[in-house]
């Protein structure tokens, strides 16, 4: 089904393209059972997962593989990037790619995978007292020109260099940016193997737009509800992350439909789908798909969303698994027991109309002493 996923992707396309830009990052999900595959995360403080996602440039969903809640190495991601550029050079063999992830991806197999296979990449680069002192000048210059500044806003400038970690197999290019402001300067660093654009372009118009993926994974797991893991199996679990890939390419697919022109072209996914509330209380299948439709037609008909309904009333068992809570049906009366209760009582000289219990028996006159 990853496969099937990717072959998926790539049909979404009219044309071969030249160049496609791949953004991956993993995401944290919760769980609350014994599900396999589960781990303590310290930094989260509760039990999860960690799977690593991959969207396109322009939005589109390409993988998503389940794993355990820690950060990944390089072997794995290695291993992951190898059979997922494999299925994607199946369908285009000369099409450039490049990979943009955070500084968890950058580790030295990946590097030096990406360099064997041809593969552009620029990833975030976790700062070092080595990369600091590259740019020690340039933060003392900054911060002394955010404080002549009559307006006091932040000011950024940026440096570029070659240089490597002591792990790394060779020197790459560096990008610096340095931010000053009231809070004092703030340094970032990314490593690319592009050879083309400045620093400013590199780090501005290429790196950050790395943040728009971190919006689709957002939109995924809480307005497609991505994060319900609650099966015990890891396979049963890696099924529905494929099922809530495949709503994500529902959304997409209505909204590019939509006329170029259209609020609804460039509408969140929240706007087309059904959202969910705050506590994420799980609804009848019913009428999730009631809303779904209804959300449907309303943008097919270009009418603005209607807000969502209010959930019904529920009880968790976990926040994994839950069922509504039924009321009990109402007892049938007993009618023989109560006649049988009542032809007792007047047998016994009690009144009949009262079946509570709070009764007595009618007062007996006894006659009095030496009568």
């Amino acid at each position: 089904m990853g496969r099937a996923m990717v072959d998926l992707y790539c049909a979404s396309f009219r044309h071969v393209p030249k160049r496609i830009t791949l953004d991956i990052d993993d995401t944290f999900d919760a769980v609350h059972g014994e599900q396999q595959l589960r781990l303590f995360n310290a930094h989260y403080d509760e039990y999860g997962f960690q799977p690593i996602v991959v969207f396109d440039g322009e939005g589109r969903f390409v993988a998503a593989v389940l794993r355990p809640a820690k950060r990944p190495k390089g072997v794995e991601i290695r291993a992951f990037l190898r059979r997922l550029l494999r299925a994607i050079r199946a369908n285009w063999p000369k099409t450039t790619i490049l990979l943009r992830a955070d500084s968890h991806y950058c580790c030295p197999e990946v590097l030096d995978w990406c360099r064997a296979n041809g593969i552009d990449f620029i990833f975030g680069v976790a700062p070092t007292t080595t990369l600091r002192r590259h740019v020690e000048t340039l933060e003392a210059s900054t911060q002394a020109r955010f404080g002549a500044a009559p307006d006091g806003e932040k000011l950024r400038r940026f440096k570029e260099f070659h240089d490597g970690a002591a792990s790394w197999s060779r020197v790459e290019r560096i990008v610096a940016r340095v931010e000053a402001g009231p809070g004092g300067t703030d340094s970032r660093f990314v490593v690319t193997s592009l050879k083309s654009g400045n620093a400013r372009t590199l780090y501005q118009d290429i790196y950050c737009r790395r943040g728009q993926a971190e919006n689709h994974i957002k939109s995924w797991k809480t307005h497609l509800a991505a994060d319900r893991t609650s099966c015990c199996t890891a396979t049963a679990n890696q099924f529905r992350l494929f099922l809530h890939a495949g709503a994500y390419w529902l959304m997409w697919s209505l909204r590019s439909m939509m006329p170029k022109r259209s609020s609804w072209r460039v509408a969140p996914i929240q706007h087309l789908a059904p959202a969910l509330d705050q506590d994420r209380c799980p609804r009848h299948r019913d009428e999730d798909a009631d809303q779904a439709a209804s959300a449907l037609r309303r943008a097919l008909s270009g009418h603005p969303a209607a807000p969502p309904q209010p959930p019904a009333a529920i009880g968790h068992l976990t926040a994994g698994a839950t069922c509504p809570q039924e009321t009990p049906p109402p007892q049938p009366a007993k009618p023989i027991a109560q006649s049988r209760a009542v032809l007792g009582r007047q047998r016994k000289g009690m009144p009949a109309d009262n079946l509570n219990g709070s009764y007595c028996r009618k007062p007996v006159s006894l006659p009095k002493r030496g009568a």
